[in-house]
């Protein structure tokens, strides 16, 4: 999925060549670092940044569980192409994108 964001122009960051294995929170502290959004499949980063008020720049969670790798990639560059690719709609929001919907969710201030 990664060489697929880099062909089609986004900045990719992949915690597991930065700190492989790392706790949750230490990867929110990257991205935070970094300026970087967070992709996921992980819910525990939703729990992290909207109940425990952490900050991020933000989440994408893919729930698209049992779907082929490339349809995955699929839907999440159908959903990247929301706001043509800037960004800025996903900034401070858990966007929780699934095969047929994207929602957005603004992160709370902490």
């Amino acid at each position: 999925m990664t060489g697929a964001l880099l062909k089609a122009g986004h900045d990719v960051l992949a915690a597991r060549n930065l700190c492989d294995g790392c706790p949750d929170d230490e990867i929110v502290a990257l991205a935070c670092r970094h300026d970087c959004i967070i992709l996921t499949e992980d819910t525990d980063f939703g729990e992290l940044v909207v109940r425990r008020r952490m900050q991020a720049p933000g989440i994408i969670l893919l729930r698209l569980s049992g779907l082929a790798v490339r349809q995955r990639t699929e839907v999440l560059l159908r959903a990247l192409s929301i706001d043509d690719g800037t960004a800025r709609r996903f900034r401070r929001h858990l966007v929780v994108v699934e095969t047929t919907r994207v929602r957005f969710r603004p992160l709370p201030d902490s």
